[in-house]
């Protein structure tokens, strides 16, 4: 993951999206990441390993000048894949949109926020989500007068399962952060980065996730594998360096679009975690094979 801070080295199209190259531009790269092992369980507190891939997702932002009317800020956003996916994306959402209807009070509160998402094009969630959690969550003071221009570039192929959305929303969360003066150098807000989007995600963007994408975007380190469990707070442990010359990892593509969202996945979820507070609860780990099947004779039979 590059930390990101204030970009030295603009790609030479950024004025062209509404960039003023007189005004500082903030900037964070995140790459996606393959799933060495256990990534299946992950919302139930599985220990698992992760590697980062080498496509990744670079976030540039800028705060413009302030309008001079109250009400009149924008989020500008475009988005563009080089994975060829999608030629390009470009939205203007008013930043009076995520504030309570009195003139500059505070943002709305997150369930209100899911709701204002849900009516707008999915991806944005994504993006401006993490940013307005880290300005709730670190009392950073946003005005429904000021101006954001945000461009995305990602070479991470979206709907295959390599966290694009998680890049995303790490990438743009220490971006933002940057913007508002916590460096590289400030450990200490930027370490919650993977937890405000992980909360963006579930809360803002509405789609129920574990947060081992998030981690694993954020810790992510080349040719290292990362192991940790995906829990609350999470457990990290040692990274594994590695030479391609004794290990290498394909993933093949199923051409099966991965997605988290619906309220299948979500009672899927639901049931498995379920099922792991009964394993705990009941001690069954310690329990027989023949055990396990007269117990759901029995609960089958409503006793």
């Amino acid at each position: 993951m590059d930390t990101g801070g204030i970009s030295q080295q603009f790609p030479s199209n950024l004025s062209a999206f509404g960039f003023d190259m007189k005004y500082p531009i903030h900037f964070a790269s995140s790459p996606g990441r393959m799933d060495v092992m256990g990534g299946i369980a992950d919302y139930s507190g599985s220990r698992v390993i992760q590697m980062p891939i080498e496509s990744h997702t670079s976030v540039y932002i800028q705060r413009k000048w302030k309008t001079k009317k109250v009400g009149k800020g924008v989020f500008a956003i475009t988005s563009i894949s080089e994975s060829g996916q999608h030629k390009k994306r470009f939205v203007k959402i008013p930043t009076c949109t995520f504030f309570v209807n009195k003139p500059e009070a505070a943002l709305h509160k997150y369930e209100n926020l899911n709701r204002i998402f849900s009516r707008m094009k999915n991806w944005c969630a994504y993006i401006v989500g993490p940013i307005l959690i880290c300005a709730k969550e670190n009392n950073i003071q946003l005005s429904t007068r000021d101006n954001f221009v945000i461009y995305i570039t990602s070479s991470i192929p979206e709907g295959k399962g390599v966290s694009s959305s998680a890049a995303v929303e790490i990438a743009s969360s220490l971006a933002f952060l940057s913007l508002f003066g916590h460096s590289p150098s400030a450990k200490k807000v930027r370490k919650y980065a993977p937890l405000y989007s992980f909360f963006a995600e579930n809360a803002i963007a509405g789609v129920p996730c574990g947060i081992m994408d998030q981690l694993a975007c954020f810790h992510g380190k080349v040719k290292h594998l990362t192991p940790f469990t995906c829990s609350l707070p999470s457990v990290m442990g040692k990274q594994i360096g590695y030479s391609k010359k004794y290990l290498r990892l394909w993933g093949i593509d199923s051409t099966v679009r991965h997605f988290n969202g619906g309220s299948n996945y979500a009672r899927v979820r639901a049931a498995a975690f379920m099922g792991r507070h009964i394993i705990m609860k009941e001690s069954l780990l310690s329990r027989t094979f023949e055990t396990l099947c007269s117990m759901n004779r029995v609960y089958n039979s409503g006793k």
